[in-house]
């Protein structure tokens, strides 16, 4: 399974920047993700809807849309070496989502990994997202 986090009043509409600066921890298991949502409506409910952007220890990333319990894949995991590997001493990883008013653009590290047009449904609540099984200490949080 997996959970999601997020504070009522944590926006994101427009055009707009947002940012986590996160630590993964090596585990041994899956290697399940961690990143951020955005675009996010009915969080609290069966409805929900919500874009998530994930890294794992792997150096790998996913990009999704989640409605209900459909699960709308838009970027399948995708090895990347901007992905800081949790096994370095320092396993900083920065997860950048900036949004356009046409297109959304992600970045790990700086790093440009995936690029689409802007969906309708890209405004909305922003969080995190941590899959079973991971260790990880986020350290920033930042919607510009």
């Amino acid at each position: 399974g997996s959970a999601i986090a997020w504070q009522p009043t944590e926006r994101a509409g427009g055009g707009y920047t947002l940012e986590v600066e996160s630590h993964l921890f090596p585990k041994d298991g899956h290697a399940e993700g961690f990143g951020v949502i955005f675009g996010g409506h009915d969080l609290d409910a069966d409805t929900q809807r919500y874009y998530y952007f994930l890294i794992n220890k792997d150096g790998q990333f996913l990009i999704n849309h989640r409605a209900g319990t459909a699960v709308h894949p838009l970027t399948p995991w995708t090895a990347s070496a901007a992905v800081v590997r949790p096994d370095r001493e320092d396993a900083r990883n920065i997860l950048t989502v900036q949004a356009t008013p046409d297109s959304l653009a992600f970045a790990i590290n700086g790093t440009r990994v995936h690029a689409m047009a802007r969906p309708a449904d890209a405004d909305g609540l922003v969080g995190l997202r941590v899959n079973h099984g991971i260790s990880v200490h986020v350290t920033r949080v930042t919607v510009r």
